[in-house]
């Protein structure tokens, strides 16, 4: 688990496919010094797992097809910087939200305005994702928290602090490029759980979280 407040950045020193593995060699963090074997850590929102640790700047992390395929990081070329941010431990203290480093989709910058010292971005994703996405809710942009500001039919906005913009690659992105997004995990627990309660045949108006409606589901009441 993570909170989505990148503690670091890295440069992608090389992308190397063996089979269908995809190892990323990630250099120039501190976080590396860190790091273990098999320890989880968030590479611009996707959650990777460490196999090799050659200096105290650069780590090697894998990526099954998956990752690579629904996340920008099978893409990325060497020299490309990355955002960076280690598991959140049990004792740690929660800042952010929660994120989980599992990439829902991609979306595609279509408009980013710089203010004074702040920073507006307007992404595109495909609209069945957009039920995850509420107005000041959470969600993750290459694995940083930020907050919603608006949200349209295939579009959301968010705003990012100087702080964010200094310490994390958005203020490289620019308009046209893609982004890996997560949404919020709570809204998609929710959509599961609250389902079954409107199945086919049943209506918001007939249904509701009741006794009967407990039951069907297999609670005993």
């Amino acid at each position: 688990m993570f909170t989505g407040l990148i503690e670091d950045t890295g440069v992608l020193y090389s992308a190397l496919k063996k089979s269908d593995v995809l190892f990323l060699e990630i250099g120039d963090t501190k976080l590396a010094r860190f790091l273990g074997k098999g320890d989880s850590v968030c590479v611009s929102g996707a959650c990777l797992s460490v196999v090799e640790i050659p200096s105290e700047s650069r780590f090697t992390a894998e990526l099954m097809p998956e990752t690579a395929n629904r996340t920008t990081l099978g893409k990325l070329s060497p020299g490309v910087r990355v955002n960076l941010e280690r598991s959140l431990p049990v004792s740690g203290r929660f800042e952010g939200h929660l994120v989980t480093g599992h990439v829902d989709t991609k979306g595609v910058i279509s408009e980013k305005r710089q203010l004074d010292k702040t920073a507006l971005l307007k992404v595109k994703i495909a609209p069945e994702y957009l039920r995850y996405v509420v107005e000041k809710g959470s969600i993750a942009v290459d694995g940083v928290s930020l907050t919603v500001i608006d949200t349209g039919p295939d579009w959301f906005s968010v705003g990012i602090i100087p702080t964010t913009l200094s310490t994390t690659t958005l203020a490289e992105r620019k308009r046209r490029d893609e982004v890996n997004i997560e949404c919020d995990i709570l809204a998609k627990y929710l959509e599961k759980l609250v389902l079954p309660l409107f199945g086919p045949g049943k209506t918001k108006e007939k249904s509701g979280l009741t006794k009967d409606a407990l039951r069907e589901m297999g609670w005993e009441i």
